[in-house]
């Protein structure tokens, strides 16, 4: 049973073997023209805009820029690189590192991106994997639940640290949502539960999905090695962390997953709810705000639906909520 997860964060790396900046004859150099080429061609192209400094204890470093709705560019990454070799620098990090966040995340296909870069042996750093219940099915409390039955107990059945941030009251309603922590951030596993229906109103976003619940698992290498298979079987990655939690009846699936078809699992009639929640805020909004203006415009002065659009749409402007990858979208 598939719980449908989603890539939310990916970091990888190379390192040259020895004194030369070279892996089976690539520069440095030539290795990131190509880990860039790859990425245009499987999910996007990135601008890169150099820092002053390097990052990470990496010579240089750039912020990656992905366009977005509105022909905008939003910071989806950084990349670390030292061109030197490591006996001139050896004070620098050797090789490449390449970091991309939750925007740059979206509509790539890393399992093809990281296919054609095995042979230059890609390291992966750390790896966040989302899985979403949109409609109450999981919970703050089915959570704290399954822990105290043991279900992020390691294989020693030792049960790992946890910390819980509960919402205060505010004239008696909940203001805020309850998160649990699971584990420590420096460890090689750490689970982030949180209301992000609640997160989403504290930004002041009306969202369509009243019950959103993520569960996050990130994982990081350390004093582990990461397989490159946990982006081609992300569900028996987290079985694999997780055995007792991901294993399909401890914690169920989302709903919108399909149990039909194990081979093949869709999303079911869901848009991007990150989308859906910016769209329909928006709407509400501009409806509340201008709506009465549209009527007048339309219904009193005989004005055409092309000519209210023509006169008030501005080109070059997208709401900030809308600044999502153009990928998603054409």
């Amino acid at each position: 049973m598939s719980y449908l997860p989603i890539i939310d964060f990916l970091v990888f790396s190379f390192k040259p073997q020895g004194a030369s900046d070279e892996i089976d004859n690539l520069s440095m150099s030539e290795l990131l023209e190509y880990c860039l080429s790859l990425l245009e061609q499987f999910g996007f192209k990135a601008r890169l805009v150099k820092r002053p400094s390097g990052m990470y204890n990496y010579q240089e470093s750039y912020i990656v820029e992905r366009k977005t709705l509105g022909n905008r560019f939003d910071v989806a990454g950084i990349i670390g690189i030292t061109r030197a070799k490591k006996s001139d620098f050896t004070q620098y990090n050797a090789g490449l590192f390449i970091s991309l966040s939750a925007v740059g995340c979206q509509h790539v296909d890393f399992s093809a991106i990281l296919e054609r870069l095995e042979i230059y042996q890609p390291k992966i750093n750390r790896i966040d994997l989302a899985v979403d219940y949109l409609d109450g099915k999981v919970g703050f409390d089915d959570m704290m639940q399954l822990y105290n039955r043991g279900a992020f107990a390691g294989a020693r059945g030792v049960y790992p640290r946890f910390n819980t941030i509960e919402p205060k009251a505010l004239d008696g309603e909940k203001a805020g949502g309850y998160t649990l922590y699971v584990g420590r951030r420096s460890a090689a596993r750490f689970v982030r539960c949180y209301e992000k229906a609640y997160q989403l109103a504290d930004c002041e976003v009306d969202n369509p999905f009243g019950h959103w619940f993520r569960v996050e698992v990130e994982a990081r290498a350390v004093k582990c090695t990461i397989p490159l298979e946990a982006v081609n079987a992300p569900d028996a990655f987290l079985t694999g962390l997780y055995p007792h939690l991901f294993n399909g009846v401890t914690l169920p699936p989302p709903s919108h997953v399909n149990p039909q078809n194990l081979s093949q699992v869709i999303k079911l009639g869901y848009d991007s709810p990150q989308f859906v929640v910016s769209l329909s805020h928006l709407k509400k909004h501009a409806k509340a705000s201008y709506g009465g203006l549209f009527n007048v415009l339309r219904n009193d002065l005989g004005v055409s639906d092309a000519e209210i659009v023509s006169s008030l749409v501005s080109p070059e402007r997208v709401p900030r909520r809308l600044s999502l990858p153009i990928e998603g979208f054409v």
